[in-house]
């Protein structure tokens, strides 16, 4: 089981598409629009730029903790595949992936 992308819940800040728009797309992610009143923005990396998920997650950080799903060509519990990573951490990328591979373990 591999995962191909992560999903980041992240802060509306308008700022997000001026200065990661174009690399996510370029990566081969995308990010919803923000329209109205809406509390996250919902941007989906491939696992492959774990640097581009590092530097988006420590930019626009969700209020309080970063939501982070591994996505992939497979069907597992929310469990197994929903993160909380608290803002701050040096590595969401990490943390992700840490936390993913123990909660397959159990």
């Amino acid at each position: 089981m591999k995962p191909t992308h992560i999903e980041l819940h992240l802060n509306t800040s308008p700022d997000f598409v001026k200065r990661y728009g174009k690399r996510v797309k370029a990566a081969g992610g995308r990010y919803s629009r923000v329209n109205g009143y809406v509390e996250s923005r919902y941007v989906t990396v491939p696992v492959s730029d774990p640097a581009l998920i590092d530097d988006i997650a420590e930019s626009f950080p969700g209020y309080k903790k970063t939501v982070s799903i591994v996505r992939g060509d497979f069907k597992i519990p929310s469990r197994v595949a929903v993160h909380y990573v608290p803002n701050g951490h040096p590595s969401a990328f990490a943390y992700t992936m840490e936390k993913f591979q123990a909660a397959l373990a159990k």
